[in-house]
């Protein structure tokens, strides 16, 4: 009974509870990780957004544009810079390389706009930064009732505070301003201007302050209160607002209309900042939403990311079940698998606490890397129960060791795949590492505890024959030995020949679609045509929601699938949709199933000379090519109204042409001239607009009859002081790297890209282009494949790795080639499901082959080791694989079946998934099946047993 209680009998229980302890504090500390769907490999951008009223593009872009851009290029880490001018506006985005730090390149472009910002004329707008590229998509989506009391201003403001946002877009929000309407012909009747009505608002609607030392700060407040107020404010002797002009609070212009499933609604849009994290983010939105009453969210990516993650937690709690059960159904005995199984939640708490550390955040890649490890720590125990030999603990070592060195060369790929993949290969690797810790210093004890001298492996007598069908395999070894070459042969010309292709999970969930007008085609005309029409999509099959702002000239449409919706069916109905709307050119930004757009990119001085450029190009590619569907991403502009003053008629009545000007703006465009601050709107203040009678809208005959002022007192009309003639202008001017820039995308089908870039390629150079002017054939397509072709790289590098660690275990080159066979032999499967199924090879595709080349030679490894064991006393390769059997079936069946509930998914992280889980399965089951045809077959081959003297 004293023996009982030694220290000795007391060790596992030790070990036990040391492991239990070790288990929940992990569980502990790893409680708080953060949550993601996918690593943030996304583009880093940052938008400058810079207004300048009553300015044209080209002034916009000698002013503003390019003199920016030569400062901003100074920055450390930018990529590239593109910019788009605008009438009155400039958006200029800066594309950062993948190592570049967010925060501090936000903070070097703010200081070199600040910095040019007081350079800038006055009356150039502040500039606003964004982290994001403007066409990033949003992850949060906002529908709320169009009656709804609301201005886009207190929405804006709203979301805009929550950490994390990167832009708010805002569409059909009503928004409330005080017009006053005034004559142009009353006010020179009475002897006033627009200056002189705007500068008596300006007088009397102010609040000023000062501040004296020693004394209390003191504040003048003398705001208008009301409308009255307004109508009541002096202008003139004897004269009041309201006696030259009507005031009221009225709506403002409308510049967009926002439809919800066909119904007018309000719509906020919110993209993320490019560093921020979705679900802290979405959380935020969503409890900003909190107070805006009838608000619907209509997507929420935050809350997908959880529903995802949940789902996969599922499916590895599913494995995890899948893989315990067996394992001891294979092994027939309860109580080592039982301690077997416990090495699987104490590898994956200690992974998840190793994760935090490293700054990780459990998301779908991370999560697929404990679902894949879940079946392979189960490896090294079935290995170390049925043989605790020294050779089977060397096995343990060198597979585990060998696993994880195929991850060593991501250090060589692009940042951007690191960023992707750190998760999945760190995750493995602490699996294997906590599993033979497991393995190596616990597992022994607890077996010895619980079983007793019963836990033994029974050892195979040496007498015992060679595997049964021995002589049939025999028999068919040459076969074999002549069938294995020729399919490496096939693996190396599949492998030349695959197709690297980036899938976009957010492509899977929803997609992007618009509608381009003539010039000249107004919001109206836009509703009229488009709204009836739109209204059908939300019931077509397999649409969750849809939206749309509609714009003058354009619409801009989003469309969200039901999980399993088909892509392809809905964009059919779409086009069908859209072909009732007349004048209306539908595009779609992304990608389809069948086909990929390339775009081209034509830089050069002249806009209208790049446009004549690309058109040419574009006649040659159809004639040429056969691509008919090419997309040109700008428009052809209506003409522009030029007056010309005549200056002697000027002089002699002592008018100044700015008078003439500032007569025309005010008359004709309705300008706001100031805000009203009250606390009666919910905004808080409201613009100031003045219109004219004739504000808007205007012929060029109304144009030419209008009647102006003169300096000497007297009238006349436009058409006797100016003459008018039309000009084409340029429309917006488009910069990429520097360059004044033009646009066109040619869809090209999706098996073909590779040949399609080069012949389009081939037909650019051919090209005669003037001096100093140049194209890019899919700049953006290349970029993201040579990310992707460095994967190869990769791969190779990981191969290498593999054949250092065997070399350097058995130091004899036959045993470490026989092993490193198994390599392409385990990708013959994966790679003809690949080419059968007509799909290309994705980077998560590409993983799963790393890491099978990774687990393909760890059976071989076994066997070998074991024949080094038994070797002396003349044991056949049959026997060893015998006795190697149980392990190796186990070890195989267990890791498929981790990772097969990562097949069977309803959303869209199977796309990521699939791909990923599918090599892995295919790999493992071609590793089993050629480990014993190629040792059978050439093993006698490479291990000749050498003849001794006795």
């Amino acid at each position: 009974m004293e023996a009982d209680n030694s220290p000795k009998s007391l060790h596992p229980k030790r070990k036990l509870f040391l492991l239990i302890t070790l288990m929940l504090l992990s569980l502990i500390f790893s409680r708080s990780i953060d949550l993601g769907y996918l690593p943030e490999t996304g583009m880093k951008a940052i938008s400058v957004q810079i207004e300048y009223k009553g300015v044209f593009q080209e002034q916009i872009e000698r002013l503003i544009t390019s003199p920016l851009e030569n400062e901003l290029q100074s920055i450390p880490g930018i990529k590239r810079i593109s910019s788009v001018c605008e009438q009155e506006s400039a958006t200029i985005t800066i594309f950062f390389h993948d190592t570049a730090q967010l925060d501090r390149s936000y903070l070097l472009v703010r200081d070199v706009t600040e910095r040019l910002y007081a350079s800038l004329p006055e009356g150039v707008q502040r500039p606003v930064l964004l982290k994001s590229d403007m066409k990033s998509r949003p992850v949060f989506i906002l529908a709320v009732d169009y009656d709804q009391d609301i201005s886009e201003e207190e929405l804006r403001t709203r979301f805009e505070n929550v950490e994390g946002t990167g832009r708010v877009e805002i569409g059909g929000a009503p928004q409330k301003e005080v017009q006053i309407r005034f004559s142009p012909w009353l006010l020179a009747h009475c002897g006033l201007t627009l200056s002189d009505l705007n500068n008596a608002l300006g007088s009397w609607n102010l609040i000023r302050s000062w501040n004296v030392a020693n004394h209390l700060p003191a504040i003048v407040d003398s705001r208008v209160r009301s409308i009255s107020d307004i109508a009541q404010l002096p202008v003139g002797r004897n004269l009041r607002m309201g006696d030259v002009a009507d005031i009221s609070l009225d709506q403002t212009p409308r510049k967009s209309l926002a439809l919800f499933n066909g119904k007018a609604s309000i719509l906020v849009s919110v993209s993320k900042a490019g560093d921020a994290n979705s679900v802290r983010l979405c959380a935020g939105l969503r409890e900003a939403s909190k107070a805006i009453p009838n608000a619907t969210i209509v997507y929420d990516h935050g809350a997908h990311i959880e529903s995802a993650l949940r789902q996969v937690a599922i499916n590895i709690g599913i494995g995890i079940l899948a893989v315990s059960l067996l394992t001891m159904l294979i092994l027939k005995r309860a109580a080592p698998a039982l301690l077997i199984c416990l090495n699987i939640p104490f590898s994956l708490v200690i992974t998840i606490a190793g994760l935090k550390v490293f700054g990780f955040s459990l998301d779908i890649m991370t999560l697929s890397g404990l679902a894949v490890g879940t079946g392979m720590v189960i490896d090294a125990g079935v290995v170390f129960v049925e043989d605790e030999s020294h050779y089977s603990r060397y096995s343990i070592l060198v597979s585990g060791i060998s696993t994880i060195s195929v991850f060593l060369p991501l250090i060589f790929a692009p940042h951007s795949l690191q960023t992707a993949y750190a998760g999945i290969a760190l995750s493995i690797s602490m699996m294997i590492t906590a599993s033979m810790l497991y393995v190596f210093f616990i597992l022994p004890d607890l077996l010895a505890s619980m079983e007793g001298d019963k836990g033994k492996q029974v050892k195979i007598e040496e007498k015992s024959s060679p595997m049964k069908g021995h002589a049939i395999i025999s028999r068919i070894r040459l076969p074999v030995i002549i069938a294995l070459p020729l399919i490496c042969l096939a693996v190396f010309y599949l492998a030349a020949g695959m197709q690297i292709q980036e899938s976009d999970p957010a492509e899977q969930e929803s997609f992007r679609f618009y509608l381009e007008f003539p010039p000249g085609v107004n919001l109206d005309m836009v509703q009229s045509r488009a709204s009836g029409p739109l209204s059908r999509i939300s019931s077509i099959a397999g649409v969750k929601f849809f939206s749309a702002t509609l714009k003058p000239e354009r619409v801009e449409a989003s469309i969200h699938l039901v999980p399993g919706g088909d892509h392809y069916s809905v964009r059919s109905a779409i086009q069908n949709v859209t072909r009732a709307i007349p004048e209306a050119f539908l595009y779609f930004p992304e990608k389809g199933d069948e086909d990929q757009s390339l775009s081209i990119i034509t830089t050069g001085p002249e806009t209208e000379r790049l446009k004549a450029i690309n058109a040419d190009l574009a006649r040659r590619i159809q004639a040429e090519l056969g691509y008919d569907d090419i997309v040109f991403h700008y428009k052809e502009v209506l003409p522009t109204n030029y007056l010309s003053f005549d200056s002697d008629y000027l002089t002699l009545s002592s008018t100044l042409p700015i008078s003439i000007y500032n007569y025309l703006f005010s008359s004709l465009s309705g300008p706001v001239t100031g805000k009203w601050y009250t606390p009666l709107l919910p905004q808080g203040y409201a613009d100031i607009r003045f219109f004219a009678s004739q504000a808007g809208g205007y012929s060029t005959k109304q144009l030419l009859s209008m009647t102006v002022p003169l300096g000497n007192g007297n009238y006349t009309r436009v058409d006797s002081i100016a003459t008018l003639d039309k000009r084409q202008e340029t429309g917006n001017i488009y910069h990429f790297g520097r360059e004044r820039s033009a646009t066109m995308s040619v869809s090209v089908p999706r098996d073909a890209i590779k040949d399609a870039i080069e012949h389009l390629r081939l037909l650019s150079d051919a090209s005669d282009y003037p001096t100093g002017y140049r194209s890019y054939v899919a700049p953006y397509y290349l970029e993201t494949a040579r990310q992707q072709q460095q994967l190869i790289l990769v791969l190779v590098l990981s191969t290498a790795c593999v054949f250092i660690v065997l070399m350097f275990h058995f130091e004899k080159i036959t045993s470490t080639l026989l092993c490193m066979l198994q390599i392409p032999l385990s990708f013959s499967l994966p790679l003809i499901y690949f080419f059968l199924s007509h799909r290309a090879v994705d980077s998560a595709a590409l993983i799963g082959l790393i890491l099978v080349g990774g687990i393909a030679v760890n059976n071989g490894v076994l066997v070998l080791n074991e024949l080094k064991g038994i070797e002396k006393n003349g044991r056949t390769i049959g026997l060893a694989l015998r006795k190697k059997s149980p392990s190796i079936i186990i070890s195989s069946l267990t890791t498929i079946a981790g990772i097969i509930p990562l097949l069977f998914k309803g959303n869209q992280s199977q796309a990521i998934l699939a791909s990923f889980s599918l090599t892995i399965a295919l790999g493992v089951g071609a590793s089993m099946l050629f480990l014993y045809l190629s040792f059978f077959a050439l093993f006698p081959i490479s291990h000749r047993p050498t003849s001794h003297r006795r």
